[in-house]
């Protein structure tokens, strides 16, 4: 439930954010089926793209071997998530955290502002709404760096 949660209030964040950007930019849009439809269909593929990021992030960022990394789906959760078998520092798990977010959320994001594109805006409003769990868990590990620094 709190994965739903965590949707709901990224998508509205993300929606206070790009959806203005965008009227700024580019004024009010023609939203079609299509584009809508497209968005939709692109944030279903990316679901386990999002977790093959954390997991490519992590092997790369920590030095721990990708072996280590696996994944699966928690249907009593509603989500999909990566696990590292290893420990790893704080300030490495907000990177590993934050990057899906990045990459296909702001990025998206900024790109379809540009461009004046919908469906990339509708498919980077949904992708940062499923990063905001991981937003939520970079913040919750904020004074664990801070202590780390000490």
């Amino acid at each position: 439930m709190n994965s739903l949660i965590h949707f709901f209030c990224g998508l509205m964040g993300a929606s206070i954010v790009v959806v203005p950007l965008f009227l700024l930019f580019h004024g009010v849009p023609t939203i079609t089926l299509m584009a809508v439809l497209l968005a939709i269909a692109g944030f279903i593929v990316s679901i386990p793209v999002h977790e093959v990021i954390h997991g490519v992030t992590c092997a790369y960022v920590s030095d721990n071997n990708y072996k280590t990394i696996s994944y699966g789906i928690s249907l009593k959760g509603l989500h999909a998530y990566c696990r590292y078998q290893l420990p790893i520092a704080t300030n490495v798990r907000n990177i590993v955290s934050l990057m899906p977010g990045i990459v296909l959320g702001l990025i998206p994001a900024i790109v379809g502002v540009a461009i004046g594109n919908v469906a990339v805006c509708i498919f980077a409003i949904l992708n940062l709404a499923g990063a905001s769990g991981d937003v939520h868990a970079a913040y919750n590990l904020r004074k664990y760096v801070r202590a780390q620094r000490r």
